[in-house]
């Protein structure tokens, strides 16, 4: 409970569609505001019985493989090896876009910067005990 949110937002939907036309109902909401809102129904109790964990998989992206004749396309036309790969992985290895990227950054002084490339892990990460 440590890390959910403070606040609980509920979107009600008060929209109909009436023989394909959009109408708003009179929609009552009764929320008891007189007693705690228990959400432990929404804890995930752990693997039961009978039941098998998904396997562990690789938590780290692969590493981004830039399309050399692509890369030394763009350096031969006098753009930097950082720009040129920045712009390639921006635009998932396509040289049009990459080249138009570029142009229109000229000026951002980040984009002759180092690329950096760590494994990065996919998704989010937590803390089991904080939860």
């Amino acid at each position: 409970m440590k890390t959910w949110p403070k606040y609980l937002l509920v979107n009600v939907e008060r929209l109909v569609a009436i023989n394909w036309v959009p109408k708003k109902s009179n929609a009552l909401v009764v929320f008891p505001f007189n007693k705690p809102l228990s959400l432990e129904v929404l804890r995930f109790p752990g693997v039961k019985e009978g039941e098998e964990a998904l396997p562990e998989d690789d938590a780290t992206e692969p590493e981004f493989q830039f399309n050399q004749e692509a890369l030394t396309q763009l350096q031969s036309m006098g753009f930097s090896d950082n720009a040129s790969k920045r712009a390639l992985k921006k635009h998932n290895n396509d040289l049009n876009s990459a080249m138009n990227w570029i142009f229109s950054n000229a000026g951002d002084p980040s984009i002759n910067l180092p690329l950096d490339n760590p494994k990065k892990p996919k998704g989010p990460s937590f803390n089991p005990e904080s939860v």
